[in-house]
């Protein structure tokens, strides 16, 4: 027998020994076990029988000629990755925006299109066809811009047409935080709206040198006022709070959390790393190297927030291979990565070629992308890199994340487990 190559071993520091799944995302802790210990365990063939059991049953351990890959990452990801059970729609409402993010990744659209009434007539059209194609239990529509809520009446009638088709939908909207109409908000509340996301990257002095009004004023204030008047008036919505780190900002992680505690504002936070574009490389993107995403996770772990292992862990694969996920321009035109709406390398067919045998075809070449290493389908973390960010490769930007992971992520495990314990 031998440990599944896809389970971490870490050894907390009260002496216990945590195996951490990152196929399955189960966990088992031993008290007082080192990593020497269980591995001469196993190949020993000298762990209790129930105990044996139990690990083998959960794919902890697996016989010494046991293909990991074939026989566990790759039909659990394609049962995930064809599956019809769950449906993924991303909506962009629009491309335009009433703040200038300098790292934004749709800097690249020149054209700052706004879905026109033909189009979101289409869209609905869309949707409609597919939930009656694929008869989903879980639809997810997620609208995103641009800023969607510059165009909330779309966002209105689109989510009322949905409804009337099945009430399935969880609807959730990614948002810069600056919209305050509470009459809209109550709307949308109505209809449905379950998440609603929303970006601070730190205190008001760092946020405000990234995300700011055309103007050249920040938004910081904006937004506070805003989470504030959400929270009091509206406690059903489920707000999350999504931090983006730079080589700036990481080193003050530390100040938003105590702006957050300070305003009283409790809501669910997650970090995000800020790539660089195909335009050009944001000159304050972070090394993958460096272990700021375990040093930020950490600070906030202590201070109550939860996270899953990894931080921002993918679901097995990337949502460019899912057969379930539909990214849809503000053209309707659909798109095979989200960092990449708007550019025409990664377009696909549009929505209203939808059941044709070309819509299909074009569709299955995003899905069929390989690795970007040889070594890929060996290695211990596939199942959270997925064999490398193809937008990432399209502009010459990837670097094998291996020990970043090790840096970071097994260490996030570590912080996550020992708090819990």
């Amino acid at each position: 027998m031998k440990v599944n190559k896809y389970v971490n071993m870490i050894e907390l520091n009260d002496s216990s020994l945590l195996l951490y799944h990152q196929v399955t995302k189960q966990h088992i802790i031993f008290d007082t076990l080192s990593k020497k210990t269980f591995y001469k365990a196993v190949a020993e063939n000298s762990l209790p029988s129930h105990l044996k059991k139990e690990l083998i049953q959960k794919y902890f351990i697996v016989a010494d000629d046991y293909d990991e890959n074939g026989q566990l990452l790759t039909p659990v990801r394609n049962m995930f990755t064809y599956s019809t059970a769950n449906l993924d729609i991303i909506v962009h409402l629009n491309y335009d925006c009433n703040l200038k993010c300098s790292y934004c990744y749709q800097n690249v659209i020149a054209e700052k299109v706004v879905m026109n009434d033909k189009t979101e007539k289409d869209v609905i059209d869309f949707i409609r066809k597919i939930v009656l194609d694929k008869n989903p239990e879980y639809i997810y529509l997620n609208f995103i811009g641009g800023e969607p809520t510059l165009h909330t009446d779309k966002m209105i009638r689109i989510m009322a047409a949905c409804n009337k088709l099945n009430k399935s939908f969880y609807f959730s909207v990614v948002s810069n935080g600056t919209f305050g109409n509470m009459k809209k908000i109550e709307e949308l509340l109505q209809l449905g709206l379950n998440d609603y996301f929303i970006t601070l990257d730190g205190a008001q002095k760092d946020h405000d040198k990234y995300r700011v009004y055309e103007s050249g004023m920040g938004s910081f204030s904006t937004i506070i006022r805003n989470l504030k008047r959400i929270q009091e008036k509206f406690p059903e919505i489920k707000i999350k709070l999504n931090s983006n780190l730079n080589d700036d900002n990481k080193n003050h992680v530390t100040e938003l959390l105590d702006v957050l505690e300070e305003k009283e504002i409790k809501y669910p936070l997650v970090f995000s790393k800020v790539i660089s574009t195909a335009s050009g490389k944001f000159d304050k993107t972070i090394e993958d190297n460096d272990s700021f995403w375990y040093q930020a996770h950490k600070l906030a772990i202590h201070r109550g927030y939860k996270f899953k292992p990894y931080g921002r862990e993918i679901n097995l694969a990337c949502m460019m291979k899912q057969t379930n996920c539909y990214i849809i321009g503000a053209d309707g035109f659909l798109f095979s990565c989200i960092e990449a709406v708007g550019m025409n390398e990664f377009r696909q067919a549009h929505i209203n070629d939808y059941g044709s045998a070309m819509f299909e075809i074009i569709r299955s070449q995003a899905q069929n992308i390989g690795y970007a290493y040889d070594t890929c389908a060996s290695c211990t973390f596939l199942s959270n890199c997925d064999g490398g960010c193809y937008y990432k490769r399209s502009h010459d930007d990837f670097k094998c994340p291996k020990t970043d992971f090790k840096n970071n992520g097994l260490m996030i495990i570590k912080e996550i487990f020992e708090v819990k314990s």
